[in-house]
């Protein structure tokens, strides 16, 4: 029932290159770790609203250099990554 497997195939038929990360889900289509899939990432689409990703703050997509987050969730507070020059888009509000 996950919308995610629906958004990846959407991205990738646009050409994306897809890393996908769920801290509940360890198989070879998920990266390891939370910060291999913020390596060399240009955009973040959430959805779901596990408690690592609620967490997250506008440095560690800053340090990483992703400019563009895509919250399916509204699982963040949008002002803190507007603020910090983010592409911020949530689906809902």
């Amino acid at each position: 029932e996950s919308p995610s497997f629906e958004i990846i195939r959407h991205l990738e038929e646009l050409g994306a290159n897809v890393k996908v990360f769920d801290p509940y889900v360890k198989d070879k289509s998920t990266v390891s770790s939370l910060e291999e899939a913020l390596e060399e990432t240009d955009a973040v689409v959430i959805a779901t609203d596990h408690r690592e990703f609620t967490r997250l703050s506008p440095q560690e997509f800053i340090s990483n250099n992703v400019g563009v987050i895509v919250d399916g969730r509204n699982c963040l507070n949008e002002e803190p990554f507007v603020s910090s020059g983010i592409v911020y888009k949530s689906i809902g509000r």
